[in-house]
């Protein structure tokens, strides 16, 4: 297309590129997720499925060589209900949680020691303690309205189906913990940082690493649904592999196990985000307005409910000011895509 529509610029792009080795490292595959239904090979080819079937080599490799845990950070939640079980191994926890008979594509070719205990895969996601102060301070403030840096975080339903395997998000970097992350990356870790150890070791030992636009959702990655129009008298039902939107992704699967800095610490502590709140924006909303102090977690507290709306509230006042928020009359603030929040009265 380029060729085409441009014959100049193609020839100096086609010069350039031409001096470099761009052929992948071994082990680098695309993930790729369009929208469709899928049955047979051809389901093979996208999202979760695709992801599973690369991994499969895992299983040949000596045990040392495998990974004991998978973490996965998002940035965005979407129904679980088809997806928990299918991309992570973990059964939503709730009484009528469907049992599905799957393995979780990020379990596969996993060896988890018979001593650990708990999921083997975890989603990581930063608490409402350890994110607030940051998005208070930083340009996810800006995204309160919507926009494509706002993490929209678990409901109340949703935090008690990810019970099992949700973890802490704490930068890796402490000069990334002024900002809100909006990554979606998983990795296959062998052996977590070892921290202080004599080797001085920078990075975790990781199997594998993923990395992509892939969010926690079936719409994304990928789910079963009954075939249409499948009319099977025997009352078994035919079933489709769905996909809703595109997405993209790089697995990285070197032949074998090699240090990845990730961008948060490893291995991520586990929490329940039913009694540790996880972080949203409605929570951080309730919090700015005085609506709902509930929404605050304070056994996990590192500063109390009144400083950090002290705190939110100043930034605002700066943004209202003039710094970045000329025009704005007393008691708004405009977000990303231009809506306008109310701010709580002093």
């Amino acid at each position: 297309l380029v060729g085409r529509a441009a014959p100049e610029l193609f020839r100096q792009w086609e010069a350039l590129l031409s001096r470099y080795d761009l052929t992948p490292p071994a082990g680098t595959h695309l993930i790729f997720s369009a929208p469709g239904r899928y049955s047979g090979p051809e389901a093979e080819r996208y999202g979760l499925r695709a992801l599973q079937r690369h991994l499969k080599v895992l299983s040949d490799r000596p045990v040392a060589q495998r990974p004991t845990a998978v973490e996965y950070a998002c940035s965005s939640l979407g129904q679980l209900d088809d997806i928990l079980q299918p991309l992570l191994g973990v059964r939503p926890n709730y009484k009528q949680a469907p049992r599905m008979a799957v393995r979780g594509a990020f379990l596969e070719g996993l060896h988890k020691p018979p001593h650990v205990k708990g999921a083997a895969a975890r989603l990581v996601w930063p608490s409402l303690t350890a994110s607030l102060p940051a998005f208070a301070r930083g340009k996810g403030m800006l995204t309160i309205g919507g926009g494509k840096n706002t993490m929209t975080g678990p409901s109340e339903f949703k935090s008690q189906q990810l019970k099992a395997c949700m973890a802490h998000n704490i930068a890796a970097d402490p000069r990334r913990s002024a900002t809100l992350h909006h990554v979606k990356m998983a990795a296959g870790i062998v052996r977590p940082l070892q921290r202080g150890g004599p080797q001085r070791e920078v990075a975790p030992l990781c199997a594998w690493v993923y990395a992509g636009s892939h969010n926690l959702s079936g719409a994304a990655w990928g789910k079963m649904e009954a075939a249409t129009g499948s009319d099977d008298e025997s009352g078994d039902e035919d079933e489709e592999f769905v996909v809703m939107s595109y997405e993209v992704g790089v697995l990285l699967l070197p032949p074998e196990p090699r240090p990845f800095a990730l961008p948060w610490v490893t291995a991520a502590a586990p929490y329940d985000p039913t009694e540790v709140k996880p972080f949203s924006t409605s929570r951080y909303l309730a919090i700015l307005r005085g609506r709902d102090s509930r929404a605050w977690d304070s056994r996990d507290n590192r500063m109390t409910v009144d400083e950090v709306t002290g705190e939110v509230r100043r930034q605002w006042e700066r943004l209202r000011d003039g710094a970045g928020g000329a025009g704005l009359g007393r008691g708004e603030a405009a977000g990303s895509t231009g809506a306008v929040v109310a701010l709580p009265e002093a």
